[in-house]
C-alpha cells in the first residue's frame, strides 16, 4: 500500500495515499473566533472553506515532545517547511500542519508489536523495508477529534457547515 510520509513535531508519521487530496504550501488563514487550539484556522482551497488542523495540539498527540513548538502560536513553524497535507473521506477533510513532507513509499500495513502503546489516532503502524515502523494516523479518528472540537460551539458549526 503507498503511503504519504510527513512529520509532526520531530516524529515521523505516515497515512494511506488514497485519502491524500493533496499536499500545499501553507495558505493564508482566516482566525475563526471560539475556535479551539487545534484549528488554528481555515482556509478557501478551490472554493471550499477547510479547517487546518494543527495535530499537535489533539488528544491523540499528548505523547509527542514539545521541545520543537514551545513558545510557537499555533498555525506557525520554525523551520520553513511547514505544509498543509489535505485529507478526505467521503464528503470530510481538513487540512494537517505538517512540519515537513517526507515521500511517498511503498510500505506494509501492520498492527504494533506486542507490549508497544501508541496512541488512539495511531492504531497500527507500517512497517519499513529498512527495519522499524512507522505510526500511520488513522483518519477516522482524526476526524472525530476535528468534528468534535467543532460541534461543541454552534458558531463553528455554522463556520465549518458543509
Amino acid at each position: 500500500m503507498q503511503y504519504l510520509v510527513f512529520d509532526i513535531r520531530e516524529r515521523t508519521f505516515a497515512v494511506p495515499l488514497s485519502l491524500v487530496r493533496e499536499v500545499t504550501l501553507p495558505l493564508p488563514l482566516s482566525t475563526v473566533p471560539r475556535a479551539p487550539e487545534a484549528i488554528p484556522g481555515a482556509m478557501c482551497l478551490r472554493g471550499r472553506i477547510i479547517a487546518v488542523v494543527a495535530p499537535e495540539c489533539l488528544p491523540g498527540f499528548s505523547a509527542l515532545s514539545d521541545d520543537d513548538l514551545s513558545g510557537s502560536r499555533p498555525g506557525t513553524l520554525p523551520d520553513g517547511q511547514t505544509r498543509f497535507v489535505v485529507l478526505e473521506s467521503g464528503t470530510w477533510s481538513a487540512a494537517l500542519r505538517v512540519r515537513r513532507v517526507g515521500d511517498i513509499r511503498e510500505l506494509e500495513a501492520a498492527p504494533w508489536p506486542e507490549g508497544v502503546s501508541e496512541a488512539p489516532v495511531t492504531p497500527g503502524c507500517a512497517r519499513l523495508p529498512e527495519g522499524g515502523a512507522l505510526p500511520v494516523l488513522d483518519v477516522q479518528v482524526l476526524r472525530g477529534l476535528v468534528d468534535s472540537a467543532i460541534l461543541a460551539d454552534p458558531l463553528l458549526r455554522a463556520a465549518f457547515a458543509r
